[in-house]
């Protein structure tokens, strides 16, 4: 894999879909893959990467659309729309299993580690106004845990890709969260 900063910035612009809002074909989903205990398994940039890869094998796989994402040290947060036809548990279950092989292929992990707790917490988005509350949620979530000052900061996350696509400013949230992070309860 290529890993030059230049190259990771083209994986994480294709994973993302420009014109992923297309609610009368896809039912979308909200998503959280935890560390087992809670742990700093993701901290690694080639961790991270293996993560990005194994998401767009599995986008590949199940049909997603991506819509954003963040990967954070003990968490990934993933909201994806799914055709009709598709269950999200098998698509779940696929990227946390495709995931730990791309990992253990690379050398960085040892076969006895466990990576993922053992269940993923999802949830359907229920209308436009909730879709945009996860949006935000993820987008933001670096800044709640306090790794950066500014989201766009983040580089493990979807937002450069969607403020470079024109859905968000560059200095969005600037000014503090984003207010339709109050209808969501503590997810992560």
């Amino acid at each position: 894999m290529d890993n030059t900063p230049k190259a990771r910035q083209n994986l994480r612009m294709d994973i993302i879909e420009p014109n992923f809002l297309q609610p009368e074909i896809r039912r979308f989903q909200f998503a959280t893959l935890h560390t087992v205990n809670n742990g700093p398994l993701l901290a690694a940039d080639a961790v991270k990467d293996a993560f990005l890869t194994a998401l767009t094998d599995t986008r590949n796989e199940f049909r997603l659309v991506i819509g954003a994402y963040v990967i954070l040290d003990n968490h990934v947060h993933i909201l994806y729309g799914l055709p009709y036809d598709h269950s999200n548990i098998p698509a779940l279950n696929h990227l946390r299993g495709n995931f730990v092989r791309i990992w253990r292929k690379s050398g960085t992990s040892t076969d006895d580690v466990r990576v993922w707790s053992r269940h993923a917490e999802s949830r359907a988005i229920s209308n436009s106004r909730d879709l945009r509350a996860h949006l935000d949620y993820i987008h933001y979530d670096p800044v709640t845990h306090g790794i950066v000052k500014r989201a766009a900061d983040y580089p493990w996350s979807s937002l450069p890709a969607r403020i470079a696509q024109g859905h968000y400013p560059h200095e969005w949230a600037r000014l503090g969260p984003p207010a339709g992070l109050a209808q969501i309860s503590r997810i992560s």
